[in-house]
């Protein structure tokens, strides 16, 4: 019986952790919902971009992130 005790206190500690780990994520999502404009990187390597306003805001708001995407690429290639 003891084992099945443990077992089920491994459970309910791995479920505590995904609980607090999936909080953490949520709100990550919600700031970064939040930001009208940014530029990200995953664990991938793949960018996301997000731009919000009205459509001079948001012209200018892709052309600074295109900078910076292209900033990123020379010093990429440079190395």
């Amino acid at each position: 019986m003891l084992p099945l005790i443990r077992f089920r206190d491994m459970l309910a500690n791995y479920k505590a952790q995904m609980d607090e780990d999936m909080n953490e994520l949520i709100n990550a999502a919600e700031i970064i919902g939040q930001r009208p404009n940014y530029l990200t990187v995953d664990e991938n390597g793949y960018y996301h971009v997000q731009a919000s306003g009205n459509i001079d805001e948001v012209i200018y708001a892709l052309e600074k992130q295109l900078e910076k995407v292209k900033r990123i690429k020379q010093q990429r290639e440079n190395t």
